[in-house]
């Protein structure tokens, strides 16, 4: 399980001297199979803020939690496996389950963040995203030291 970002600075550069957010290539790779599909294009920065913050629910406790993107009907739902450190990744649209660590999502999601805010800093934009990016992994990282898991990636 791969997360997937290509950044287009002429793109990015475009969208935030309109006051948007940045718009880039973000998908997931699963094996062969891409969610929501190659070189799907969204509203980046926001969804991997709303996955950090959904990750950080998930870990303080809640049992099921929703991965969105901005764009269409996509989401991924996962639920955590009794008695694991497993969660089932259940791709809305393409009746695909996948069950991984709960570590391997973390620290790609995490991985995630930590690129774009990279690259942002890079090309001299985007503060207030990077400033977004950072705060939802030292939330991620809180929400980690409050649990009993040992191992997800976060260290």
């Amino acid at each position: 399980m791969t997360l997937v970002l290509q950044l287009n600075e002429e793109k990015i550069k475009e969208y935030v001297v309109k006051g948007r957010e940045p718009f880039f290539e973000i998908f997931w790779q699963f094996s062969e199979e891409y969610y929501p599909m190659i070189h799907w294009e969204d509203f980046g920065t926001v969804i991997i803020a709303w996955w950090l913050a959904a990750l950080a629910r998930f870990l303080e406790g809640s049992r099921k939690e929703r991965l969105t993107f901005m764009d269409g009907p996509y989401e991924i739902q996962i639920e955590h496996i009794a008695s694991s450190e497993m969660v089932s990744v259940e791709l809305q649209g393409m009746d695909k389950t996948y069950i991984i660590p709960l570590s391997e999502l973390l620290a790609e999601v995490i991985r995630g963040a930590n690129a774009i805010s990279r690259e942002l800093q890079c090309m001299n934009l985007g503060e207030a995203q990077r400033q977004s990016l950072e705060g939802g992994i030292a939330n991620l990282r809180a929400a980690r030291a409050r649990t009993n898991l040992t191992d997800t990636g976060l260290q």
